[in-house]
């Protein structure tokens, strides 16, 4: 088996030290290149050109995302847009505000500006403010006496082997 290998990567060596004597690398890099081309421009028009073509409409739309626009975030978080500075966009869930930076956009799910023509001004949006519930002082007490009775119940159970 090695005395076989031997003689095969031996007939290539020479094979190649005649072609190199003879003046027959010429033909193999014209072969190579016939085919690295047209690989390299199939490549750039499937990959790298779509690619630039997406970061470039993504980066339209961070730019022209206005207040009042309902957005996905990139972690799936849905909200409208109340604030924007230079990088960051603070957005009003159901819950909560949230701060995100520009590139943490997704997608734009409905834009204020979607119908309107050129010039007119959307509409300003108004957010409203939940107004927090003050308990009352029995149910403050009640509750801190609760979770003191909690805390003297709970005694660590001991496991019995069977």
């Amino acid at each position: 088996m090695f005395s076989e290998l031997s003689l095969i990567t031996t007939a290539y060596a020479t094979e190649g030290a005649q072609q190199g004597a003879g003046g027959g690398g010429g033909n193999a890099i014209l072969t190579l290149l016939i085919y690295l081309v047209p690989m390299a421009l199939i490549f750039y028009f499937l990959a790298i050109r779509p690619q630039k073509k997406r970061d470039k409409q993504l980066k339209n739309m961070r730019d022209t995302l206005n207040i009042g626009d309902e957005i996905v975030t990139i972690g799936g978080i849905v909200g409208r847009v109340i604030r924007i500075k230079e990088d960051r966009v603070t957005i009003a869930t159901a819950d909560s505000r949230m701060v995100f930076l520009k590139s943490a956009i997704g997608s734009v799910t409905k834009s204020v500006t979607e119908g309107l023509e050129e010039g007119e001004e959307p509409a300003p949006v108004i957010i409203k403010k939940k107004k927090k519930k003050e308990a009352l002082p029995e149910e403050t007490a009640s509750v801190e006496e609760t979770a003191a009775e909690e805390k003297t119940e709970e005694a660590p159970a001991e496991e019995t082997k069977e």
